[in-house]
């Protein structure tokens, strides 16, 4: 073999010699980066739930409930304010439930401090953002109200919210929580990163531990700061499963430009796609810039639409009027639609007859000839009109006028 091929496969060796030298430095240097992304991502939750402390003197609920039971909305949301997201919490309806079709759209987006960089889910096949952190059990429950004194032990005896291994939820569902006794890298249903062999655990007076797998029973087992468990009824939870995919479709913002030349701000629409990328929901609320936005003109709903076919849920913050219905009327697969008013005639409202999909109407204020038209007109579709008690089915118990909600404009996303 000539000396120069010799040279070559002797070169080609030590470099593979040193490649195999320095695998192990760079991939322990990538955990080390994840893991201390992942306890500034802890930090950053600890110190929202801190300022809701601070604000209503006691910790979220883990969940708000109805009468039935039924989980509307969980802790995860509550401190949206304090995570720089309040544009977003003040578009929730936290009296109806976070997966209704008025609400859904608003989870189809990321918290970039609810993401652990160890796991490789980010959402699910529906295209909401997923949460990768789980909470205490005894401190976040059902319509739970725990303040930092009722720790016995103490805050920094108090384990508050941990890095999942799995079985990760959407994180606007409610019931985001977990029991812990000690073990890590067990079962997806508790705690743990299996590559870290360990977990980040987030503890009650702020400070982020890692805990390792090997240690974590001995150490930890009795981490609950002295709370006594709470009754299984406060923390019973249903058990969901949820296709999780890496990548969420991120929501096309279309500027719309000014609706009027007396706008002050532009108007804007943001169109979310299914898992099949067609567009299903078109949101005429969202501000076109962060905290500010300006209801949208018929024609500017007409430009919208045009290049979206297949859009079943409609929100709108003007009121519908006849202009509108025969623009909606030419979107066959609607099914949902929200707007703040009704100003339709016997005249208008066959046009929204011609959507065989529509189901239901949401709608802030209108009068009740209005109402009865409209029932009478399209007895087929759900129509849910705002009352103090929240948006109710209609006809309901109308007798009380001390129930209806006054003629005013509907609360502006702030």
């Amino acid at each position: 073999m000539p000396l120069r091929w010799i040279n070559i496969f002797v070169c080609f060796g030590i470099g593979l010699i040193l490649f195999a030298l320095l695998l192990p430095p760079l991939e322990e240097g990538r955990l080390a980066a994840r893991r201390a992304q992942s306890r500034l991502m802890l930090r950053h939750i600890g110190l929202s739930l801190e300022n809701y402390h601070d604000v209503f003197r006691h910790l979220p609920p883990g969940s708000t409930t109805d009468d039935s039971g039924q989980g509307l909305h969980g802790w995860t949301t509550l401190i949206l304010p304090y995570l720089e997201s309040s544009p977003l919490y003040h578009r929730v309806d936290f009296e109806i439930p976070w997966d209704h079709w008025s609400n859904r759209h608003l989870f189809q987006t990321e918290i970039a401090s609810y993401l652990n960089p160890n796991v490789e889910w980010n959402g699910t096949a529906e295209g909401l953002g997923l949460i990768h952190f789980a909470a205490n059990s005894n401190l976040l429950y059902r319509n739970s109200s725990v303040s930092w004194q009722e720790i016995p032990q103490g805050r920094g005896a108090c384990w508050m919210l941990g890095e999942a291994q799995g079985d990760f939820l959407p994180w606007g569902a409610p019931f985001n929580w977990r029991n812990w006794d000690g073990t890590l890298c067990v079962s997806s249903a508790g705690f743990g990163i299996p590559a870290q062999e360990g977990a980040n655990i987030l503890f009650a007076d702020g400070s982020v531990k890692f805990v390792s797998s090997k240690n974590s029973v001995s150490q930890f087992k009795d981490a609950s700061g002295g709370l006594s468990p709470v009754p299984q009824t406060a923390t019973q939870k249903p058990v969901v499963q949820f296709e999780l995919v890496r990548q969420i479709p991120t929501g096309q913002v279309r500027t719309l430009g000014l609706a009027s030349p007396n706008a002050k701000n532009q108007s804007a629409v943001l169109l979310l796609s299914d898992r099949n990328g067609e567009v299903a929901t078109a949101d005429f609320t969202f501000p076109a810039s962060k905290f500010l936005r300006e209801s949208v003109s018929a024609n500017q709903v007409r430009i919208a639409l045009s290049g979206a076919p297949t859009v079943r849920i409609v929100i709108l913050d003007r009121p519908l009027d006849a202009e509108l219905c025969s623009i909606l009327s030419e979107s066959p697969n609607l099914e949902c639609l929200q707007a703040s008013e009704l100003n339709l005639t016997s005249e208008s409202i066959p046009l929204l007859a011609r959507l065989p999909q529509l189901k239901a109407v949401r709608i802030h204020r209108a009068s009740d000839e209005t109402l009865a038209l409209f029932k009478r007109l399209l007895p087929r579709v759900e129509f849910l009109v705002r009352e103090r008690s929240g948006f109710v089915p209609y006809p309901a118990d109308h007798d009380n006028p001390a129930d209806k909600v006054p003629m005013q404009e509907p609360e502006q996303a702030r």
